[in-house]
């Protein structure tokens, strides 16, 4: 029975061809996940008799491993008649400002009276309302 291509391997350079492709094959496992694509390792081994009758073999050996090649990151951008690159089409106005505006109150130049009738809807009854405090006031009519 022939002995395994593994345990073979373990022969060439006492084991350290087999603790190299070890690394080099988890090198492309950890390219594949992190990545995607496909990864390949290629072992090369040559053998050759030692002169006429040496008796022994010389065993050489080559690996190339091919990582994925990384996918380029795309943006996607626009660009104005100077020929600069913007993040927004020029050509359209903003839909959201980069950052809200703050909107100041206008300041009301009129004095108004501190209380203002209102008169609310459903009710048979004008009410008085406190611009300072909130405060409802019913108005008796009797």
């Amino acid at each position: 029975m022939p002995i395994t291509f593994s345990d073979q391997l373990k022969n060439i350079r006492s084991g350290e061809l087999d603790e190299e492709l070890a690394e080099a094959l988890a090198k492309c496992v950890r390219a594949v996940n992190a990545k995607g694509g496909k990864a390949s390792l290629t072992l090369k081994l040559s053998i050759q008799r030692s002169g006429e009758n040496g008796g022994y073999l010389k065993v050489s050996s080559t690996y190339d491993a091919k990582l994925p090649k990384m996918t380029p990151i795309e943006s996607i951008l626009f660009a104005d008649d100077d020929g600069i690159l913007l993040d927004d089409n020029p050509r359209q106005g903003r839909i959201f400002d980069p950052e809200p505006r703050r909107v100041e109150p206008k300041v009301l130049t009129q004095n108004f009276p501190t209380t203002v009738e209102t008169i609310i809807p459903r009710q048979s009854t004008p009410v008085v309302v406190n611009q300072d405090t909130g405060e409802i006031i019913t108005i008796d009519h009797n």
